[in-house]
Formats: C-alpha cells, structure tokens, sequence
C-alpha cells in the first residue's frame, strides 16, 4: 500500500449478536458517499506515535474511479527534522509511488489513497458502536468506536458522511502505539486537471524494495500441463484436507493462496466466492490454503466475509512446492491434478477462460 501504514487498518471481526443501530446507517450513509463521489480535495496529515514518532502532511486528490494523487512531506513528529517525500499518482489502472526520477507501481485499489472512501477495509460495521459527537475547529463529528484486544478505532463522520479522520491506538508488550490520519480543507466534486493524475515523462520505473516484477513471480509458478504437488493440511478445525480428496468428482479444482492482512486477497474473495457458488454443483472445487493465520483469526475472517469454500493452513513445504512468492496467488487444476492456469493476483477473465475450458461456465 502506497501510505505507509502503521498496521493495517483492516480488523476481521465477527459480527456481535446485538449491534449499534446508529453506527451500521452511518457507516451504510459514509458507504452510498464514497460511491457517489465525482471527486475530493484535502489537506491531509497522517501522524505516527511511538518509539519513532513521525508527520506526513500534504494533499490529497481523488476522482473515482481510482484516480488520484497524494503528495506529502514527512517529518519527525518531535524534532520536526524533514523527512522524506511521498508522491503516489493512481491513473485508474496503477498507482505509481514516485522517489525522485525513481517510481514502483502496484495495480490500483479504493485504498491506494484514502482507504476510508467508503468504510473501513475489511470490517463488519456492526462492530462499531456511535459514542457522541465531537466538535474539531467549526465541524461537529459523529464519532464511532471500535475495541478488539489491545487495539481501539475511532472514526470521525462528517456532516457530509465522510471519515475525515481515522485514529487507532494499541499497546503491545507495554508500549504504546498509534496513528491518526485527517483530512482538512475537504473539497468536494470539483474540476481536478487531469495532468495533476498523470505519471510525469522522463522517469525510470524500479521494483519495489525487496520485491520482484510480475513477470519474475510468474516465472516461478508451476507451468501448465504440470502435476500440482499433493498436500494433505490441516483445516482451522484440526482434521486435515488432501489435494486427492478435493479433487474427488470435480472437473476442476481452484487453489488460492492467501492470508487474513492481504488487502488484495481480501478484494478477491468475495468473486472467488461467487465462482465456487455458480460452478460447484457443474464441478468446480475450491481450497484456500492460508498462510500464517491462526485458526481462530482464519474462521472469524471465513465468517465475517461468507466465504463457504474449505480452506487449510499452509507449511513452507507447500508454498515452496507451489512457488509461492506473493499473494493472492491462484491455480486451477483439471481433475487429474495438472496444472491448466496459474496467476500471481486476480485475473477473472483468465479464470473464467481457463475454467470455460473445462465445461464450466
């Protein structure tokens, strides 16, 4: 994610049994905004407390659908001692994070720029309980809470149902940790120039820090016509799942790798999901294989986001077999356990192509 973010602000919680009224129809009002906004201008701070207290301030600029800029100046939140720059530009199809002639891309999501446009990523809004109302300079905020563990959320809805601020705070091993992101100044639905949206000439793309290009992750996956490696997981209840005995009846079989913090595996599932719902009774199988969650963090995040389809926990044999550098991570099996597509991200169109293939549409 282009903003460096203190943890991810995704929560995967289950929904409680009695939930505030209130906070679900402004969350469902903040939700309808996002949706319908032509565009948005701001002021934008984003404030790191801590051990390494640090300041981001800067400008925000969105015109939907994914398009947008973000420019700040970092600083040490203490010391006021100048930091970094940040510049990411969203074209609609990338967001590109721009270091001086330098730029890494990323395919763009609704939470390139402001990851609150239309809630919170990831969360049940019944988890969110409305706590008051707080006046910040000449606005009155409807403010939200929500507490899981060491960790407290407060979002603050604007009269025009926009989170303009987003405050979490945690203690872990003793030591207290938070973040605050506000927009000031906001502007809404005016003329954005479409040059402001636009990845300047002249610069050289670079891959990320410790990551790898598209073409090289893909190069590492298992080719088509190849024998998927057997497996036999555990399920988050305990009892295992063999690639044999998924494949048992199907015509096909999809293997998504995935986990609980991976804001990109989360936008798949719920089309991963809608898949496994039209084409399991034709044949289709799914097994997620989840890395590094507990059982319990997996079945509340199953649960909170409706997903039906088995799932086991993964060991590093597995995602070595698999060549699994990156995630979501996807393959489709025939019924003999060969290799017919393989893809580093969500690919629909090459899913639905490759599935077609095997007699399921």
């Amino acid at each position: 994610m282009p903003i460096p973010f203190l943890v991810a602000p995704a929560l995967i919680l289950a929904a409680p049994a009695f939930y505030d009224e209130k906070a679900v129809a402004l969350l469902a009002e903040v939700a309808a905004k996002g949706k319908s906004l032509k565009s948005l201008s701001a002021e934008m701070t984003m404030l790191m407390t801590g051990p390494q207290p640090q300041k981001l301030t800067g400008k925000l600029l969105i015109k939907n659908p994914n398009q947008g800029r973000v420019e700040l100046a970092s600083e040490k939140a203490e010391k006021a001692e100048k930091g970094e720059s940040v510049l990411v530009i969203a074209d609609g199809k990338y967001a590109y994070s721009i270091t001086g002639k330098k730029y890494t891309k990323e395919p763009v999501s609704p939470t390139s720029l402001w990851p609150f446009l239309t809630g919170v990523p990831g969360t049940d809004p019944k988890k969110f309980n409305h706590v008051g109302v707080e006046k910040i300079g000449e606005i009155s905020f409807d403010v939200l809470e929500m507490k899981e563990g060491p960790r407290t959320l407060r979002l603050f809805v604007s009269p025009e149902k926009l989170i303009q601020r987003f405050v979490m705070s945690m203690t872990i091993e003793g030591k207290a940790l938070g973040q605050e992101l506000t927009l000031s100044h906001v502007q809404l639905d005016g003329e954005i120039a479409t040059a402001s949206l636009t990845l300047p000439t002249g610069l050289e793309e670079e891959k990320a820090p410790g990551s790898q290009g598209m073409d090289e992750l893909s190069a590492k996956l298992i080719k088509v016509g190849k024998k998927a490696p057997a497996f036999n997981l555990a399920t988050p209840a305990g009892p295992k799942l063999s690639l044999a005995k998924a494949l048992v009846g199907k015509k096909a079989v999809l293997v998504n790798f995935w986990f609980v913090g991976c804001p990109p595996c989360r936008a798949e599932h719920p089309e991963l999901q809608k898949l496994y719902v039209a084409l399991k009774a034709k044949g289709l199988g799914m097994v997620g294989i989840n890395q590094g969650d507990d059982s319990k963090s997996i079945t509340s995040y199953l649960k909170s986001a409706k997903l039906t389809f088995p799932v086991v926990k993964a060991v590093p044999a597995t995602l070595s077999a698999y060549g699994i550098q990156a995630f979501p991570t996807n393959y489709i099996l025939d019924a003999k356990g060969n290799v017919v597509y393989s893809s580093v991200g969500f690919d629909e169109a090459g899913m639905k192509a490759a599935l077609a293939k095997l007699g399921l549409k």
